[in-house]
């Protein structure tokens, strides 16, 4: 089931509205990831002035979560927006994966 009723042109793109509200998964997923670069760069700015070791203040950090969290996001409004310019079964396979793979990393 399509609905065609709220779809709003816009130039050349046929359903603006579904890519604009995409826009904001694209937005927070790439601020997501600056944010966790910037904790990161001061994270390792803070052991390297004063030759801190990172076992006297516990468990060193790991990004990597962080970051495919971001990417996750960032590529679930770019999957959706495809989706939505054309919705066949395999846009909407592309739209679910990103879901899923941010539903399974928020339990990590």
């Amino acid at each position: 089931y399509f609905n065609d009723l709220c779809r709003k042109p816009f130039g050349l793109v046929k359903d603006f509205n579904h890519l604009f509200s995409n826009l904001g998964y694209v937005v927070f997923g790439a601020l997501f990831m600056v944010i966790v670069l910037l904790k990161k760069w001061k994270y390792e700015a803070f052991f390297s002035t004063e030759n801190k070791q990172h076992k006297e203040f516990g468990v060193p950090q790991q990004y990597g979560l962080h970051f495919s969290m971001g990417l996750a996001l960032l590529m679930e409004g770019i999957m959706s927006g495809s989706y939505h310019v054309c919705p066949t079964n395999v846009t909407f396979q592309f739209d679910t994966t990103f879901m899923y793979l941010i539903s399974i990393l928020m339990f990590l």
